[in-house]
């Protein structure tokens, strides 16, 4: 059960170009089911921001919203792990995620939904990493993540930056 939705983006309207010199375009690939909201992949899209952009939520007990399974009788898992800084600098040229999964804060088995608010509040101005994966009798999806790939090229030359398997990064406030 595996779901894969790539989405081509172009990084910057033509009138920027102009001024710039500067042409990027994205590929996005979602893989499992993909996440509505909040959705990490949308901040990592704007032209300068890379997979370290999260998403700001505007509540300490957010709602999530993911792509409903195909099966009628899915239900799905859902985790929230607390974003661990790793030892490197973040630096949009190296574009790697700058975190990491640390412990888990909230989780929930068995939704019966693909909604679900947070019941417990989590802590205020945090970065977390969220994911969630989908039940179908004895079948397990992968726990959903994206992986992001940008094409910059300006006077300076072209870059290809790729990251793989990230969790979906949000900001509380």
């Amino acid at each position: 059960m595996e779901v894969v939705v790539k989405r081509i983006i172009c990084l910057l309207p033509i009138f920027v170009l102009s001024a710039s010199g500067c042409v990027g375009v994205a590929f996005i690939d979602h893989q499992g089911l993909e996440a509505i909201e909040p959705a990490q992949s949308d901040a990592a899209l704007r032209i300068w921001a890379g997979p370290d952009t999260p998403v700001n939520v505007d509540s300490l007990q957010p709602t999530f919203r993911w792509q409903k399974s195909p099966s009628s009788g899915a239900t799905y898992d859902f985790i929230v792990y607390q974003a661990v800084k790793r030892d490197r600098a973040p630096c949009w040229m190296c574009f790697h995620q700058s975190v990491e999964p640390g412990k888990v804060v909230y989780s929930r088995e068995g939704l019966a939904s693909s909604e679900h608010k947070i019941e417990t509040p989590l802590q205020a101005g945090t970065d977390y990493l969220w994911t969630f994966r989908a039940h179908e009798g004895d079948k397990i999806s992968e726990w959903s993540s994206y992986s992001l790939e940008k094409h910059v090229a300006n006077v300076g030359g072209n870059y290809w930056y790729k990251r793989s398997n990230m969790f979906y990064r949000f900001h509380t406030p």
